[in-house]
């Protein structure tokens, strides 16, 4: 799940490269990664250890502060872990979590641009950002669930192949 990781930082160090503040898509596509990754890690500490290492990738490339995304990636962290312990581990679950993280970082984020920069907090600013966000994501999310379900449809079917011979190599030997 890690290649996922690396994946979505680059994907989203690129894509925003290539689109301007005034474009209908905002990526955060490592909030996508979060979500995905949670069902795959056995451990909560390595999903808190991703969301850690991406949070302090988000400060060093795109905003130059420090620990302020390293601290919202790990409550989004939590938040997934408190998700996920209550409800159901499905792909309709899993969309309205990518919702719930989307809103909480361009919420965050932005309290803390107001606080800090002492700006006037506009709500349609805030909801541009939001809904701009879950655009891109929700593509970039059925299109890496879609990928996930046919490696796992793969591996399942390697397993099964790998016990049919070791049950074969069994019966020999009796």
């Amino acid at each position: 799940m890690i290649w996922l990781l690396v994946i979505s930082f680059f994907l989203d160090s690129y894509i925003s490269t290539l689109i301007n503040n005034n474009s209908l898509f905002n990526p955060i596509f490592s909030v996508v990664f979060i979500v995905l990754a949670y069902s795959s890690f056995n451990d909560k500490k390595k999903l808190l250890g991703c969301c850690l290492l991406l949070g302090l990738l988000y400060d060093m490339t795109f905003t130059q502060t420090l620990f302020l995304n390293v601290g919202i990636f790990i409550i989004l962290g939590y938040v997934a872990i408190l998700f996920n312990r209550y409800i159901p581990d499905n792909f309709f679950n899993k969309f309205i979590l990518l919702n719930i993280l989307i809103i909480l970082y361009r919420t965050l984020t932005y309290i803390f641009l107001v606080l800090t920069l002492k700006l006037q907090f506009e709500f349609n600013i805030l909801f541009q950002s939001i809904y701009r966000s879950i655009i891109i994501n929700y593509i970039y999310f059925i299109i890496v669930t879609f990928i996930l379900f046919i490696i796992e449809k793969k591996e399942k079917k390697y397993k099964n192949v790998h016990l049919f011979v070791k049950t074969i190599d069994k019966k020999k030997c009796l």
